[in-house]
């Protein structure tokens, strides 16, 4: 597909105000984030690498966030950046950690599964910490579905980084950490593959989404432990 046929096509996606919003803003971090010298590389060769140590077998491609959406979930987010402990569930490279260091959040901590993956991001912070982006960072090479929340953490980011077996499991780690330390946790879940399984938990409530063009197809949902008790 060469690049006019790729517009096309998410000119069918997006419609036209998403299609410019999307090479706007992408055009602008892209900028940023060159200048503070990080790097974003493809590891979709390694997923079945991946895939194999993952628990459930169902680790997917590391994709890469697109800045509208994340400059719109940051938009829509009950808590100011000041106020966010930002936990990427599935972080690969670091970018929407970088994004949430470059917002100004208190702290960001990433968990990934491929360790090539985990070396990049932590440079990444590293180098964002240097071009003057003093947010704490920490990143852990561990299973999505084993990775207990920390106490600190208000909101969780993921971007289909697994399956739907993961995900519940994940789900259930955040639902614990809401209860162990009372507290409510914000899910920010972008072009949400399993929705069902966010939908259905007894114990999230839906506070946004917003689509794509293309009817049925969600770019930001996003949710909260608030029934958690």
């Amino acid at each position: 597909m060469n690049k006019i046929q790729l517009w096309v096509s998410e000119l069918k996606k997006m419609g036209l105000i998403r299609f410019i919003n999307e090479k706007y803003f992408n055009a602008r971090y892209k900028k940023i984030f060159a200048l503070a010298g990080t790097e974003y590389p493809d590891f979709t060769g390694r997923l079945n690498i991946t895939s194999a140590e993952s628990l459930h077998n169902d680790a997917k491609k590391n994709q890469a966030a697109p800045y509208y959406s994340l400059y719109k979930a940051f938009l829509k987010l009950p808590l100011k950046p000041p106020d966010i402990n930002f936990l990427d569930i599935g972080c690969g490279a670091g970018r929407a950690l970088n994004f949430a260091m470059l917002r100004g959040c208190k702290s960001v901590t990433g968990v990934e599964l491929e360790e090539q993956a985990v070396t990049v991001a932590t440079q990444n912070c590293i180098r964002m910490q240097q071009a003057g982006y003093n947010v704490d960072f920490s990143i852990t090479k561990m299973d999505a579905a084993l990775y207990e929340v920390p106490e600190n953490i208000n909101t969780v980011y993921l971007f289909n980084p697994f399956g739907a077996k993961t995900l519940h499991a994940v789900l259930n780690n955040i639902i614990d950490s809401a209860r162990r330390y009372h507290k409510k946790i914000y899910i920010i879940y972008l072009e949400a593959s399993y929705r069902k399984e966010t939908d259905e938990h007894p114990e999230l409530s839906l506070l946004y989404e917003s689509r794509f063009n293309k009817k049925n197809t969600f770019d930001v949902v996003i949710y909260s432990t608030n029934n958690v008790q």
